[in-house]
């Protein structure tokens, strides 16, 4: 299992593990031990996790740590959260710890359940922070679809764990490069009548890197060069665009002699 710690703020990842067994909750202890030693004494930080999180000892690990999260929580997971009915702000005891609980709507008519120990918030507020989530989403897209960090060159532990830590290599240059080419473009076009504000093109830019990357480590100014050739390739910023989720039938997502972002 692969997981990785995204500063939502900051667009950058601050950690990564990749573990044999596939347990979400022992990564995401892996990450709080690892932010502590990065950012020591940070009490304002917010951790928000996706509904593969909540237990009972996840929650005391944050209590333990002084730490402040954010979880959402499927159904069935508690009984007496179950029982809560729409628009609630309540606590409930879970384990010794006593937990927030917010239900809302969203705008699709589904009902959402969040958990925190967070007491300074509005219920409102969890549901604009809760939606921040999705630039976790992006950020895994960019490794599973983008990079397509699952699609190993080979089976052995070396192999895997060398496709892994390039991937996340190639993923936060990709990101600090784009930052700086996106502030490039916003200078340009400053003053310009455009409809909408532009960005680089990640999939060109990705292909770019595809050939370029390991040359761009040992040659003089070759990352320069590669911000240079990205900046010709722009998309525009569609505020509200929606794309449905398309569904794969194959059993497994890429073919297994298929490697274009290696």
């Amino acid at each position: 299992m692969g997981s990785c710690l995204y500063d939502i703020s900051n667009n950058r990842f601050i950690d990564a593990a990749f573990c044999a067994k596939p347990d979400e909750r022992s990564c995401a202890v892996s990450h709080m031990e690892r932010y502590e030693k990065l950012r020591p004494g940070d009490q304002m930080s917010m951790f928000i996790l996706d509904r593969g999180y909540p237990s009972i000892g996840l929650i005391q690990e944050f209590e333990k740590r002084g730490m402040t999260y954010l979880m959402r929580c499927r159904t069935k997971s508690n009984c007496d959260i179950d029982a809560l009915l729409l628009g609630c702000d309540t606590t409930v005891d879970i384990g010794s710890s006593p937990v927030r609980v917010v239900k809302f709507e969203l705008d699709s008519g589904q009902v959402e359940t969040v958990i925190t120990n967070d007491t300074g918030h509005d219920a409102e507020d969890f549901r604009k922070i809760f939606f921040l989530r999705w630039g976790i989403e992006n950020s895994y897209d960019l490794l599973k679809n983008r990079f397509q960090v699952e699609n190993f060159t080979g089976k052995t532990e070396n192999t895997l764990k060398q496709d892994f830590w390039t991937t996340i290599l190639a993923s936060t240059m990709l990101m600090v490069m784009e930052e700086d080419i996106d502030e490039q473009l916003r200078k340009e076009r400053e003053g310009k009548e455009n409809k909408y504000e532009y960005q680089v093109n990640r999939n060109k830019f990705i292909g770019i890197m595809r050939d370029d990357f390991i040359h761009a480590l040992t040659a003089r100014n070759q990352v320069t060069l590669i911000m240079k050739r990205a900046q010709t390739f722009v998309c525009p910023i569609t505020p509200d665009r929606t794309v449905p989720r398309a569904k794969n039938k194959r059993k497994t997502k890429f073919h297994h002699n298929l490697k274009s972002n290696c």
